[in-house]
């Protein structure tokens, strides 16, 4: 028997396609990174519904201290991005700092990863009709 409190947060796994300068040839380089993150329970989503909706509104309104960005969304999404490294050889921690550091570029394609991931019919069709 399964019960419900202790079902915890399930981390799934993913690819997404990063992007960097090679520091010997100063080129640009793409390769994927594994993307760890969290499944969302109905009532997540429900929450990040109503903050998408607070986000346009915030938006048409010119408000921009309420406008979040991708790197805030990303921090609750994010389990670990263990491809990405420190100083110390470790996995970033994911902070909005840390995830500040990473170029949009990147942060978009890691989102885009993990709505392909969660929905792949959904998108597969998105991009058919693009």
């Amino acid at each position: 028997m399964i019960k419900l409190n202790d079902i915890g947060r399930t981390v799934r796994e993913t690819v997404a396609p990063f992007e960097y300068t090679d520091p010997k040839t100063g080129k640009i380089v793409t390769e994927d990174i594994r993307v760890r993150y969290y499944s969302f329970t109905v009532a997540e989503l429900k929450q990040m519904r109503a903050e998408a909706f607070a986000q346009q509104k915030a938006i048409r309104e010119g408000d921009e201290g309420k406008v979040q960005w991708l790197s805030g969304v990303l921090v609750g999404k994010l389990a670990e991005l263990p491809d990405i490294l420190d100083a110390k050889n470790k996995p970033i921690a994911i902070t909005e700092a840390n995830l500040d550091k990473i170029s949009v570029v990147n942060l978009t394609a890691i989102s885009h990863a993990i709505d392909r991931d969660l929905d792949p019919k959904r998108t597969a069709a998105q991009s058919n009709a693009g």
